[in-house]
């Protein structure tokens, strides 16, 4: 089988990072009797707490479906590369950033040196996309039109989580640009149990789940919750990484000042996070941009309807009836958020049931496995 060398900044057991650390686990999940994958990946979380002892770091581990090798900060470099590189012979190069220096701009320079390597795919996880753009714009045009103007990427195979992302890459890079177009695949998840109603009577509980950053938008939904009419009767479950704690503190100063009644839990791994669905009943993500969102799609495989912004692939979801797409404008949230508290159990099941059959429709897996396979192919 072909050898795929994946190149990732936070891996299993790291998890704060969210999305791309999902994206990667699940590709391996559903592929890995079609290759043999073998990570790169740091020692760290993305808040710099160390995952792993250091009695297995810069050496290779075996897992149940793949190897990985956790590298300390001294040995993320060219040298390093270029051993496992030429150890391993690797016929693909999988990377999973678009502005990491050590896990994709110096295994772009390194992989391109060596000729057993068949194909470099790049990853842009979400990075192009204008509300991914607008925290740091500057800094981050500047150096895509650097990349582009000294051809950096050419020769590279883009990897498009949709539609929407390919035509982000295009707009960067080109017409031209060799982009497979691959729908991420979900997490698994074995339950698929709708919901008979709401948790309880005359109130209703609203998950948040992502990162707590502007890209996210928390507290855009915290204000859209204080404009309710029914906002003493709302409970606002909040999960993710802080990576902003600036940030964080003017989401807590405003729930605290209107007493919102909320529970922080923070960041946990994926495996824990099945309870935290099974005892909300929607979820709200305000995101400035996503290119895929996991969370979203899991939100839905539990019976959650949901309430996104426009800012997503999942659009015109009003018509399944599975939830609503929405400017960002805090009014349409908040009217949205009354809907969900104000409608029976009744109705509020049939919009559970809507959600599980909506991911199941927008899931085929066989086809998503095959879309995959063909990316590395």
């Amino acid at each position: 089988m072909k050898k795929i060398l994946v190149f990732i900044d936070w891996y299993i057991p790291a998890y704060k990072a969210g999305g791309p650390i999902i994206s990667v686990k699940n590709i391996i999940d559903h592929l890995s009797t079609q290759f043999n994958f073998y990570i790169i990946t740091s020692n760290l979380d993305i808040d710099n707490i160390k995952v792993v002892d250091d009695s297995v770091l810069n050496k290779w581990v075996s897992r149940k479906n793949y190897d990985i090798i956790y590298l300390n900060n001294k040995s993320q470099n060219t040298a390093s590369y270029n051993k496992i590189i030429d150890d391993l012979n690797p016929e693909i190069i999988y990377l999973n950033s678009l502005f990491s220096y050590k896990f994709s701009i110096l295994p772009i320079l390194v992989s391109r040196k060596n000729k057993n390597i068949n194909k470099i795919i790049l990853a842009p996880r979400g990075m192009l996309g204008q509300g991914a753009l607008k925290i740091k714009r500057f800094k981050k045009v500047c150096f895509l039109k650097f990349m582009k103007f000294t051809g950096f990427y050419s020769n590279i195979y883009w990897h498009a989580s949709t539609s929407y992302e390919s035509t982000e890459i295009q707009k960067f890079f080109g017409s031209q640009s060799k982009i497979s177009v691959a729908q991420n695949l979900s997490t698994i998840n074995e339950k698929l149990k709708f919901k008979v109603g709401k948790l309880e009577d005359g109130f209703l509980t609203i998950l948040y789940l992502s990162r707590i950053s502007k890209k996210k938008n928390l507290l855009f939904l915290i204000k859209s919750i204080i404009q309710s009419e029914n906002k003493n009767k709302i409970k606002l479950k909040i999960i993710g990484f802080c990576e902003d704690d600036f940030y964080f503190k003017s989401c807590m100063d405003l729930i605290i000042q209107n007493q919102i009644d909320y529970e922080f839990i923070g960041s946990i791994p994926q495996e824990q996070l099945s309870k935290y669905y099974l005892s909300s009943d929607i979820f709200c993500l305000p995101t400035l941009h996503e290119n895929y969102g996991h969370v979203i799609l899991e939100a839905l495989s539990y019976g959650l309807p949901i309430i996104i912004s426009q800012n997503t692939p999942w659009r015109d979801i009003e018509a399944e009836k599975v939830g609503f797409d929405l400017p960002l404008h805090s009014s349409s949230f908040t009217s949205k958020i009354d809907f969900f508290y104000s409608i029976d159990n009744s109705t509020f099941s049939n919009y559970s049931k809507n959600a599980i059959n909506y991911y199941k429709d927008i899931n085929p897996i066989n086809k998503l496995v095959k879309d995959n396979i063909n990316l590395f192919s």
